[in-house]
């Protein structure tokens, strides 16, 4: 390195000090032969990255997405509605019993993913159906509406389908927009586009339901055919043979846990983030851009 910095310094004066600096501080603070610290001739030393660290933040724009992510608790006379923050936090459960073996836990996790599947491409219909009709007024440029005072919300999760699942109420809040545009302009009728916003709400609440099913009964594959394994069929239905075989699991499913150690079999897999904790319910605060409560009518926003 010595050489080196001396050969850098004839080049350029300039920066062959900073360089020989540099060059000193790694050898004083680099191992010496027996590995200790603080001492020159050996490699530098590397720290470790810590853990890994990041948010996710969803922005809705409409009143029934927002009613979506909340849901609404049961009262007199009315029924509970699932919301996006209580599924999350059944299917934490189902996802940790999936990572331990529990093939009732994979055939939900297999609902999920089927369920989610099915509403991307309903959604994905209906919004190009939209984009065709938007596209009939010729050289008007129309551009879909925005609140004017949005709402962000941390997701912290611990399954990937509760993002997938807050994705689709992402997905179903532009589309709201988008059919709010084209009843404004006139290429949909309200009647037809309340419709279509009434469709993609049931839609989004049914798959929300959908954990609900599932029971935890601390059941794995080698106890699936005794005791545990009747229960089960009884509390939640008879599996397909693949899924009981382990042959069939969700796209997303869980590694399982090593039998001994309790934890994920990580030796054949690159260190990963360590996945957030799911709350009952995601925190729900106005963006920089405003402050009005969340049940704040807003013109145009709502059939």
């Amino acid at each position: 390195m010595a050489g080196e910095a001396r050969y850098i310094q004839a080049a350029n004066p300039q920066q062959s000090k900073s360089l020989t600096v540099v060059t000193e501080e790694i050898q004083n603070t680099g191992p010496d032969e027996s590995g200790g610290p603080g001492q020159s001739g050996g490699a530098p030393t590397i720290g470790e990255p810590g853990p890994l660290r990041g948010d996710i933040w969803m922005t809705l724009h409409t009143l029934k997405a927002q009613e979506l992510v909340r849901g609404r608790p049961g009262t007199q006379g009315r029924e509970p509605v699932v919301g996006l923050g209580l599924f999350a936090d059944r299917l934490r459960l189902v996802w940790q019993a999936a990572g331990e073996d529990d093939p009732w836990a994979d055939w939900w996790l297999i609902k999920v993913d089927e369920a989610i599947r099915e509403r991307e491409a309903l959604f994905r219909r209906q919004r190009q159906d939209l984009d065709g009709r938007l596209a009939r007024m010729g050289s008007i440029d129309i551009a879909v509406p925005e609140s004017t005072r949005p709402y962000r919300m941390p997701l912290r999760f611990a399954s990937p389908y509760a993002y997938q699942a807050a994705g689709l109420v992402s997905t179903y809040d532009a589309l709201s927009c988008a059919v709010l545009a084209a009843c404004h302009v006139g290429v949909l009728g309200r009647p037809e586009g309340g419709d279509v916003i009434r469709l993609g709400a049931r839609r989004l609440r049914s798959l929300f339901l959908i954990p609900l099913g599932y029971r935890s009964l601390g059941i794995d594959r080698a106890s699936a055919n005794g005791g545990k394994g009747d229960r089960a069929v009884r509390e939640m239905g008879p599996l397909p043979a693949a899924v009981l075989r382990g042959e069939h699991r969700a796209p997303l499913a869980p590694e399982l846990r090593s039998a001994s150690s309790g934890a994920p079999d990580q030796s054949e897999r690159p260190e990963e983030a360590e996945p957030p904790r799911a709350p009952a319910a995601p925190a729900m605060e106005p963006s920089p851009a405003g402050s009005a409560p969340a049940d704040a009518p807003e013109r145009g926003n709502k059939f």
